[in-house]
């Protein structure tokens, strides 16, 4: 009778440890916020990440959470949740995804690390509230003040010069160019130019025209006639003798015949070379190109002597 009488202390004694222990184990009352719902409830667990866990709450890895997983639960703790969500930012030419728990625009770029210029545009606007996937587009404008330096050409004076030949020059001032600096601002969105302004124009320097003496000369003198001319020029002139055939216009070669360039000399023009006399194109040869000509010699040794001779040719009226 005794046994049994132990045994049943015994029972109640263990029964009286555990309702003992069970009111004082360690109960938090504590609130979760989370996907716009209040979670309250009471809890023995330690941490706020096995809290999680016992709620079956699954984290993503942008999620912001108010206290760290390893924070000690204490009385009447609040642990706020706020779920990330995708965010297109469009910015610097480039498209990059931003997982944002921040709920304005600027709050978002803030947290994407992309600082905000004072002249830049932002759509939405910076204080736009964003709760849901959203594009966020970056249009980066900049302003800045360009110096330009440029070149004032030179103009080109002509003076008549009744010593100088008809159809010929000579420099008499070469000149030089000026110089401006132009001050412009600059308007650039996203690196392409859109507006330019000029500000200032300041001379550096005048130029100088270029003066060129322009020959008036039309007559010149063969013998003691004096003839008038459309023009002269310098040119190459060669010699050459009889060979037995025509010339180009069909009449055999005498003195006074020469060949020429027709894109220069037209065949059938009166000229009059220099050193050689009057004289007609009526002949035109494979090596005589540009401003070059042959005169024609009666013989061989003549035009030897003749050789190979600068002179200038006068195109006849």
């Amino acid at each position: 009778m005794g046994g049994l009488k132990g045994k049943i202390f015994f029972s109640l004694a263990l029964i009286a440890l555990v309702v003992i222990l069970g009111f004082t184990m360690d109960y938090k009352s504590i609130t979760i916020k989370v996907d716009g719902e209040d979670i309250h409830f009471v809890t023995a667990k330690r941490t706020v990440g096995e809290v999680l866990e016992y709620k079956g709450i699954v984290l993503q890895p942008d999620d912001y959470v108010s206290e760290s997983l390893h924070t000690p639960i204490t009385p009447g703790m609040t642990i706020e949740i706020i779920r990330s969500f995708p965010i297109i930012i469009e910015v610097d030419s480039r498209t990059i995804i931003e997982y944002a728990t921040a709920n304005t625009v600027a709050a978002i770029l803030m947290q994407a690390g992309i600082e905000i210029g004072e002249l830049d545009r932002v759509m939405p606007q910076l204080d736009t509230e964003i709760v849901q996937p959203e594009r966020i587009k970056v249009t980066r404008v900049l302003e800045q003040t360009e110096v330009v330096k440029e070149i004032i050409p030179r103009e080109t004076e002509y003076k008549e010069d009744s010593s100088l030949d008809k159809g010929t020059t000579r420099v008499v001032k070469e000149g030089r160019d000026g110089e401006r600096e132009l001050v412009y601002q600059v308007t650039m969105i996203d690196g392409q130019e859109t507006e330019r302004v000029l500000l200032e124009e300041k001379i550096l320097s005048q130029p100088v025209n270029r003066v060129v003496a322009k020959g008036v000369k039309d007559r010149v003198t063969i013998g003691s006639v004096s003839r008038s001319y459309r023009t002269a020029m310098t040119m190459v002139a060669t010699a050459y003798t009889h060979t037995g055939n025509p010339t180009f216009t069909g009449v055999m070669p005498k003195r006074g015949t020469i060949a020429v360039d027709p894109s220069i000399i037209p065949l059938g023009r009166k000229v009059f070379v220099e050193g050689y006399g009057l004289a007609v194109a009526q002949d035109i040869g494979s090596a005589i190109k540009g401003k070059r000509i042959d005169v024609f010699m009666d013989t061989l040794e003549e035009a030897r002597k003749w050789g190979r001779r600068t002179v200038k040719v006068y195109i006849l009226d």
